[in-house]
């Protein structure tokens, strides 16, 4: 009698483990560091960062000062040739 009400149990306990392990297999591929690193510079070229707390999401005026401000000293990790990241 007490195996029967344990078994239940059990089951209901084990169902959520299986169920995480199977949304596991569907997560994308990694980004290699070269890829982070072009998507770090392309947004520093369309001037999203850097930016501040109080000024997220970055408005029109901190993109348009922060294009002017790479476009007139490129910083030497920024000189490399852009990669495409996206296939």
């Amino acid at each position: 009698m007490r195996s029967l009400f344990c078994l239940p149990l059990l089951l209901a306990a084990v169902a959520p483990l299986a169920q995480a392990q199977s949304s596991t297999a569907a997560t994308p591929p990694e980004k290699t560091h070269a890829q982070v690193v072009a998507e770090l510079v392309q947004a520093y070229r369309e001037g999203t960062i850097p930016t501040t707390d109080g000024d997220y999401p970055p408005s029109d005026s901190t993109i348009e000062r922060n294009r002017a401000r790479f476009e007139s000293k490129t910083p030497s990790w920024a000189q490399q040739p852009q990669t495409q990241t996206q296939q």
